[in-house]
């Protein structure tokens, strides 16, 4: 964890975001995973799971700035990972799916680390150049 914050002051390069793909995207992918498993948001999902979940969302989008201060990227990404929590807590399922569909669209192809998209079947890897998933990600 250490290694994820201590550059919260830097650019990222290649290897924060390895860590955070490891620390992070995980818990993203997992949390998802849980949600769409169910098919509904369900209270256990909301107490145990949604608030490592947003962390998790908040701590990559922050991870994706293009500059040494937080800039209009992570900005973005943070205030994306706070309307999916709070499309979550309403527990309308379409609504927290499409909050989260737009937190994977604003995550970045490009930056000083690398691609900041994320594989729903593999956490360490950004998806596939045609940009289609390799699993079921609506």
């Amino acid at each position: 964890r250490e290694a994820a914050w201590a550059n919260l002051d830097g650019v990222p390069d290649i290897a924060n975001l390895n860590i955070g793909r490891k620390r992070h995207v995980t818990k993203i992918i997992a949390g998802y995973k849980s949600l769409t498993d169910e098919g509904a948001v369900q209270d256990e999902w909301l107490q145990k799971t949604l608030p490592k979940m947003t962390k998790a969302m908040e701590l990559w989008g922050a991870l994706q700035r293009q500059t040494e201060v937080p800039d209009k990227v992570s900005k973005t990404l943070i205030k994306d990972a706070s309307a999916f929590a709070k499309a979550a807590k309403t527990k309308d399922y379409t609504a927290t799916l499409k909050a989260f569909d737009v937190y994977m669209a604003d995550l970045p192809d490009n930056g000083p680390g690398g691609s900041g998209k994320i594989d729903l079947s593999d956490a360490m890897v950004p998806p596939p150049e045609d940009g289609k998933p390799r699993m079921g990600y609506r």
